[in-house]
Order: C-alpha cells, then sequence, then structure tokens
C-alpha cells in the first residue's frame, strides 16, 4: 500500500513456501516480489516440496538453486515406533495402558502444550506411573532436575 519503501531490500524469506503457495497466496508473494529489488537474495523453505509447488517457486524465482536435507537414517535403531488411532477422550486410557504392558525402561511422550504436558503427568501420577513434564514454564532447575531424574530411571516417562 506504499506505507513503507521495499527499495533496500537485499533478502526476501519465505518460509513454509509450500503452504504459503498452496494455500493461495501466490497473487501476493508475486505483487510483494514485483515491488522488490532486482537484486536480492530470495529464499524459499520448507519441509516438503511437491512437484507442483517447485515448478511454481521456478516460475517465481527463476534461475535458482535447489539444497535438499535428508537425514543418514530416519530414526534410531533401537527407536520402536507406533501408530494408534484413538478418540481425543481415550488417548490418556490409551498411554496408560500401553506403559503399563510395555517393559520400556525410558519414555518419552511429546504433548502439544505446556498445559497438556502438565495434565499428562497429573493424569499418569494419579495411575502409578512415575512421570515429570519439561517446558518452558518449568524453572530451568526443575527441568535438569526432571531430565537428571529420567536419566538415572527414578522417573519412567518424561513428558515434553
Amino acid at each position: 500500500q506504499g506505507y513503507i519503501s521495499l527499495n533496500d531490500i537485499e533478502h526476501f524469506v519465505l518460509d513454509e513456501a509450500d503452504h504459503m503457495l498452496d494455500m493461495g497466496f501466490i497473487h501476493d508473494i508475486k505483487k510483494l516480489l514485483a515491488k522488490l529489488p532486482n537484486k536480492r537474495q530470495s529464499l524459499f523453505f520448507s519441509a516438503t516440496m511437491p512437484p507442483s509447488i517447485v515448478s511454481l517457486s521456478q516460475k517465481i524465482l527463476g534461475d535458482f538453486e535447489r539444497v535438499s536435507i535428508k537425514p543418514t537414517q530416519a530414526t534410531a535403531e533401537r527407536v520402536e515406533q507406533g501408530v494408534y488411532f484413538v478418540t481425543k477422550k481415550n488417548k490418556i486410557k490409551l498411554l496408560i495402558h500401553i506403559l503399563e504392558t510395555d517393559n520400556a525402561d525410558s519414555v518419552l511422550v511429546f504433548s502439544r502444550t505446556k498445559h497438556g504436558a502438565d495434565k499428562i503427568v497429573r493424569l499418569l501420577d494419579k495411575a502409578g506411573i512415575k512421570a515429570a513434564a519439561i517446558h518452558g514454564n518449568k524453572s530451568q532447575n526443575a527441568r535438569q532436575r526432571a531430565l537428571k531424574h529420567f536419566k538415572e530411571g527414578t522417573i519412567r516417562v518424561l513428558v515434553a
């Protein structure tokens, strides 16, 4: 809308490029790029780049360099993975069942929120399963203590 000058922009960075382009922001991005100086570095970042988005990026960027980073191995060989389809109300019941029937010494549980992590720990403790949460609302000392107990085996489940 002309409120700021974009003449001195040297770098244009678009994170989650696949989502931005896929969600229909292509026209807005093209308008913005047209207002930027021709001499600039444009960087598009994305965890996935389907062929359609690569093609679209090529049209926008012209001659570009694609850099792909792939892990040497997908997961650690000793890490067992599984997928369970469960309703929201049965998640904690399933987690408790898995923890009670599995003989794993150490278990990491990931929660979407800090509040959710604390709630999981409370429910596990109520079920007699020793657990601790680590997240940004905990003091550094509390996080280190929880990690220490987890490594020592006094706490079996660490919720992050």
